[in-house]
């Protein structure tokens, strides 16, 4: 008898695994959205030209992504654009005002990547050179989001008659072209100072003075207001392992104001600004996210008139500095009105941002450069050429979320459905066996 207890105690045990029986349920969900763009350009100067209908300004390099990730739903999406008008800090998704010759979009139905570009345009004074947007976006095999996407034009040209500006005007009258050489003489001086040289002294005063004078007359002789070089943005969304990293980066500019020939190779004044990035990262395995930005820098250089070392004749002196330090710099252009020049520095996100919701953003550098050219009247200082360089942003969030078994169940132990069944129907006859049992032994003793 105790052979038969053990025996039925062994198959109630073989079938309680094949009950059904329920376990933890982990879900891993998460959502971000990045932008970049590379320069923003209007130009009130061409209200004295009558040009300001013609250009209201132009966005150039604007790139974004979005994605969002949950059991019930996997969507990445990409967008790329060469160039578009000016374009507000908030801008309607649906309406973006793009030239569609350098758009690409992409998502996972339409995964994109063969680009989309125009060669040389011009719109009222500026020129642009080819000007792309290439967007790629899919789903890995593991259900990660990857989106590519870049755009920028190669160089900008704005080619307004200095002369009709107001600038030849200046020079022929003693008092205001003494105001430009005396703001040009000063800038020298401090950027001698900043670059760990003797500042201009002795006879070279005179010399550069002179040769201010004459650059300039030869600048209001021809027509090269401004060049600026445009780094491409790019937002990129890139799987790595269980980790999805985004980064948002605009690749900063070179600008050069009154040249020669060619103002990024012998402009008066060349600024180059570095590149913003906003990055963020979501751990698939922890369910936390970091995010953190990186501003730009700015390097300023001023053509040496006289030549101080004699070398070419477009040698540039030149100093490195932090944009928030540009306006102490320029600030003997503003003795000259129609030179001045400020720069707002922006801001980025201060160190790294870890949680379940998390953002950075770099604003990117604004300068308001040589106001007085073009002013509305005498003293407005609001003419010249007004610039946003190198701005990007990020925001992530996401979760691990784990849904708890039903009350009571037992640990999974798998099976099809009519395996539980037939469990179920063993046990209820093993039970009924089990019962029987134990009264014939209550009998027998």
């Amino acid at each position: 008898m105790k052979k038969g207890l053990i025996a039925i105690l062994v198959l109630l045990v073989l079938g309680s695994a094949m009950v059904p029986a329920w376990a933890q349920s982990i879900q891993v969900s998460f959502q971000g959205t990045s932008s970049a763009r590379a320069l923003d350009l209007s130009i009130p100067a061409l209200r004295q030209l009558g040009l300001q209908d013609q250009f209201k300004g132009l966005t150039v390099g604007l790139t974004s992504a979005d994605f969002s990730i949950s059991s019930s739903n996997k969507a990445v999406s990409g967008f790329a654009a060469g160039k578009c008008e000016f374009i507000a800090s908030q801008p309607d998704p649906g309406a973006l005002p793009c030239d569609q010759s350098t758009v690409e979009t992409s998502s996972v139905s339409s995964p994109g990547g063969n680009g989309a570009c125009v060669d040389n345009s011009s719109i009222a004074v500026v020129n642009l050179a080819t000007a792309c947007g290439k967007s790629a976006s899919s789903l890995t095999s593991a259900g990660l989001p990857s989106s590519l996407n870049e755009a920028g034009v190669a160089s900008a040209r704005v080619s307004a008659n200095l002369a009709d500006l107001g600038l030849g005007a200046a020079l022929g009258v003693e008092a205001t072209k003494d105001q430009l050489l005396t703001a040009v003489q000063g800038l020298t001086n401090d950027v001698l100072t900043k670059a760990s040289s003797a500042p201009v002294a002795g006879e070279k005063v005179a010399a550069l003075r002179d040769a201010t004078n004459e650059f300039l007359a030869n600048v209001a002789d021809g027509n090269q207001f401004a060049v600026l070089k445009v780094g491409a943005s790019t937002t990129n969304v890139i799987p790595d392992g269980s980790n999805t990293n985004v980064v948002s980066e605009a690749a900063g500019a070179k600008i050069g104001l009154l040249g020669l020939t060619n103002a990024l190779e012998d402009g008066l004044v060349i600024v180059e600004i570095s590149s913003g990035k906003a990055m963020a990262s979501f751990d698939g395995t922890s369910g936390l996210a970091q995010a953190s930005a990186v501003g730009p820098v700015a390097t300023v250089k001023v053509r040496d008139l006289i030549n101080l070392d004699n070398n070419a004749a477009t040698q540039y002196l030149e100093v490195i500095i932090q944009p928030e330090m540009l306006n102490s710099l320029l600030a003997p252009l503003s003795s000259a009105p129609l030179l001045e020049t400020t720069v707002e520095a922006g801001s980025h996100t201060q160190g790294v941002q870890t949680g379940k919701s998390v953002s950075a953003f770099a604003s990117g550098v604004t300068i308001h450069a040589l106001k007085g050219l073009g002013e509305s009247e005498a003293g407005k200082k609001d003419g010249g050429i007004l610039l946003r360089i190198a701005a990007a942003d990020v925001r992530l969030a996401g979760d691990i979320a784990t849904t708890e078994p039903p009350c009571c169940a037992l640990a999974t132990t798998g099976g099809p459905v009519y395996g539980y069944l037939a469990g179920a129907a063993l046990m209820a006859l093993l039970a009924l066996a089990l019962l029987v049992y134990v009264r014939k032994l209550r009998t027998t003793v």
